[in-house]
């Protein structure tokens, strides 16, 4: 999610020219990988297959996964940058606080599709 990414990585490139570079890298003949995280706790079961999708139409052979990791201090950075949006503010409360199973479920999903597509899929830490 591209506001997502504005709020919480404003320094990162967009994840459109993330995919561009992929396709043309792909389209080379090179093996590529893509680097999913964290997975913000807003992504649901739903939306998985078209993230893989997207991924595996631009060419990725290998994701990398990961969850958000709340190490000290992380969840107040994110607050800060999110409490002003109430909807999201509460899915992410909820997903990480609430659902302590969020996380494992998008990463079942993404590991089924991943054997389904052929995409090898490695969690990163």
């Amino acid at each position: 999610n591209d506001y997502e990414r504005k709020l919480l990585e404003p320094n990162s490139s967009p994840i459109e020219k993330r995919l561009m570079v992929l396709k043309n890298l792909s389209d080379c003949g090179l093996n590529t990988c893509v680097f999913f995280g964290p997975i913000y706790p807003s992504i649901i079961e739903e939306n998985v297959q078209e993230i893989i999708n997207v991924f595996k139409e631009n060419g990725a052979n290998k994701i990398w996964i990961d969850k958000l990791n709340l190490k000290p201090g992380v969840w107040d950075e994110v607050w800060k940058k999110i409490n002003f949006n109430q909807k999201l503010l509460n899915i992410y409360q909820k997903n990480i606080f609430e659902c302590k199973n969020h996380y494992s479920e998008i990463r079942k999903k993404i590991i089924d599709l991943g054997k389904e597509k052929e995409i090898k899929i490695v969690d990163a830490f």
